[in-house]
């Protein structure tokens, strides 16, 4: 017989998100260099007039005025606005990571050397 999907066991892996069933991203954990969020990660924002989405452009840590290192993110929203952000202080989805849904003029080229 054949392993079911229930009966496989994942190891557990530090996730960005509070938890299957809540879609809210641990305002804790992507503040801290050991949870940041990667490059072209594509998120929701919830602004006074709702929610808005964008794609990380940048995430470098910053320190704090307590000392401890923060992370900020540049975030390049869908209207065309571009942004510092600091996430400790904004609700904010995980929409996808797919490179996919990055705009071809924000994805890093990566070039493969060739051998001669």
């Amino acid at each position: 017989q054949g392993v079911t999907p229930e009966q496989i066991v994942m190891p557990h892996k530090k996730s960005v998100r509070l938890s299957t069933g809540d879609a809210l991203l641990d305002r804790n954990l992507v503040s801290v260099p050991e949870g940041a969020l990667p490059v072209h990660t594509r998120i929701s924002m919830l602004h006074s007039y709702g929610w808005v989405q964008g794609i990380v452009t940048q995430a470098y840590s910053r320190l704090s005025d307590d000392g401890t290192a923060v992370m900020i993110y540049r975030v390049a929203f869908d209207g065309g606005r571009e942004q510092e952000v600091d996430l400790r202080d904004t609700a904010c989805k995980l929409v996808t990571t797919h490179e996919a849904d990055t705009p071809r003029s924000q994805r890093k080229v990566q070039v493969e050397p060739r051998s001669a």
